[in-house]
């Protein structure tokens, strides 16, 4: 049986939202349609695709990666000979989803960012922050493409919401990208719209900046004042990460310091013992056995 597009996309939806399947039988009811009607596949399908699989692999904790795996090559020549279908946002969901299941093809990764570099300024804040966390993610420094990425960001830095701020920041940092004018715009982005940072864009905004050793005082004060008052939503691993970025950064933000320390000494039996070290770099007053 031939399906059409629109029975393709209809069809993995289904799949993906079925509350009776499991997770692991929604992955191997969406690789067996792409197995079975991959040629009929275009480029929204594929893009939708691999988004929904991306997605069920962080529910299944990484059971997708095998079953992706081995289709990589049908998927490859898929996405090659459909890409011109494809728009800005399927580019930056397929680059997102790569990421998310840990596929690493650098050659297929360098020809999708040799294809879209040009057609930079098509892309809108999310999908210049997913390709940035894909790459990051993956661990592919493409030079020309994420200085692309930075300049067109540097452009539009006012249209990104707070977790677009917060996985560009984490992106550049990973990647080891030290753009001095970003980081400076995007942290007075990011101090405008601190109020709403979820704990992990705040933790991994304070990161990126104490791992790139770019120190800005009033960012760092209204970042730990922000945090003071949602600490209670925050991980174990946050509270470490918070620690040791002040602590890398030689700043001590008092109030956030208590009450890290407060938060922390109940739940010290959570902490790694990287986290713990982490704690007692920051000097946050806690006494630990």
């Amino acid at each position: 049986m031939r399906y059409t597009p629109k029975q393709i996309t209809r069809t993995i939806c289904q799949i993906a939202e079925s509350p009776e399947a499991s997770e692991k039988e929604k992955i191997e009811r969406l690789c067996l349609l792409l197995d079975d009607h991959g040629p009929q596949f275009n480029g929204i399908n594929l893009s939708i695709f691999l988004n929904r699989v991306a997605k069920l692999d962080r529910i299944s904790q990484h059971q997708c990666i095998r079953y992706i795996e081995v289709r990589l090559p049908v998927i490859k020549r898929l996405v090659q000979n459909n890409f011109s279908q494809f728009a800005p946002r399927n580019v930056a969901n397929l680059i997102w989803a790569l990421g998310v299941l840990k596929i690493y093809d650098r050659s297929f990764l360098d020809w999708i960012s040799g294809s879209i570099v040009q057609k930079i300024k098509e892309f809108d804040p999310q999908g210049l922050a997913n390709m940035a966390w894909g790459h990051a993610t993956l661990g592919a420094r493409d030079h020309k493409l994420m200085s692309a990425i930075a300049e067109e960001s540097l452009e539009r830095i006012g249209q990104f919401n707070c977790q677009e701020l917060g996985n560009l920041a984490w992106s550049m940092a990973t990647l080891g990208i030290h753009h001095e004018r970003l980081l400076a715009e995007l942290a007075y982005e990011a101090q405008k719209q601190i109020k709403d940072f979820t704990p992990l864009s705040l933790t991994n905004l304070v990161w990126a900046y104490a791992t790139l050793e770019v120190r800005l005082p009033t960012l760092l004060t209204k970042t730990g004042d922000a945090a003071v008052f949602s600490l209670h939503r925050f991980q174990p691993r946050d509270l470490s990460i918070l620690s040791w970025a002040y602590a890398k950064l030689d700043t001590h933000h008092e109030l956030l310091f208590n009450a890290i320390a407060h938060m922390s000494k109940p739940i010290l039996h959570q902490f790694s013992s990287q986290g713990l070290s982490n704690l007692a770099c920051a000097d946050i007053g806690l006494e630990m056995s």
